[in-house]
């Protein structure tokens, strides 16, 4: 597991620092994103890795793991800004990504073992002008 997360807080890096150069230089706003995006994926990247060595044989963190694929999400996202034509739709999906990482750096560093816990939400929506209630992890 430990690979899996020092793979993806690479590529985190690597995409970030591809969008910089092409996003970023065009669009101050777009670079300040991609900057937040990088302190809490580098912040998450230190705590993740801290805690997977203290805790080498836990399983708390097993076989499938939604944060780390959480994470790919952001990734799959940020991946897609490299053929994205439409600037605002860029700049919400930074802002997206940038947002689901501070909330996950938020929530690390509030929490007792360093790396956070499950938040629960709930989503409600309307279908037909009928609200419902849907439970959302």
């Amino acid at each position: 597991m430990q690979l899996d997360y020092r793979a993806t807080w690479y590529a985190f890096k690597t995409t970030t620092k591809d969008l910089m150069s092409t996003l970023g230089a065009a669009n101050p706003e777009a670079a300040s994103l991609l900057v937040q995006i990088q302190t809490n994926a580098a912040f998450l990247d230190a705590k993740w890795t801290q805690w997977l060595k203290e805790h080498s044989a836990s399983s708390q963190y097993a076989i499938h793991d939604d944060y780390l694929s959480s994470l790919h999400g952001d990734l799959r996202v940020l991946r897609k800004l490299k053929k994205q034509a439409d600037d605002q739709a860029t700049l919400d999906a930074l802002r997206e990504v940038a947002l689901d990482l501070q909330i996950k750096g938020d929530n690390c560093r509030s929490s007792a073992d360093g790396l956070g816990k499950e938040i629960k939400v709930k989503v409600h929506a309307k279908a037909g002008g009928t609200a419902a209630v849907v439970p959302f992890d």
